[in-house]
């Protein structure tokens, strides 16, 4: 069976190591190989650790149509952070 497509696709994201920068793969997950237009939102799973291993409270911030194929975001922090999140990324922008 081959992976299931959505948009919104729902993505979990987990590092070890603490990082200002997570580059997220949609990894297919995104209908007709289509280009991460959009992030509805980004979910804490746990606390975000700094690189001390204390937990912190940061903001973040993503960038969209990131790699080769434009199917991947980047997701920023204001410091390096490890931890687990959730993504809903899109192929559509809708209007606001």
């Amino acid at each position: 069976m081959g992976i299931s497509t959505r948009s919104p696709a729902l993505l979990e994201v987990s590092r070890g190591g603490a990082n200002a920068t997570w580059p997220v793969d949609t990894a297919g997950k995104l209908p007709f190989g289509g280009h991460a237009l959009g992030v509805d939102s980004v979910t804490a799973h746990g606390p975000l650790l700094n690189g001390s291993g204390a937990v912190t409270t940061v903001s973040s911030w993503v960038e969209t149509q990131q790699g080769a194929n434009k199917d991947q975001v980047d997701l920023r922090w204001t410091v390096p952070v490890s931890g687990t999140v959730q993504l809903k990324v899109r192929v559509d922008k809708p209007e606001v």
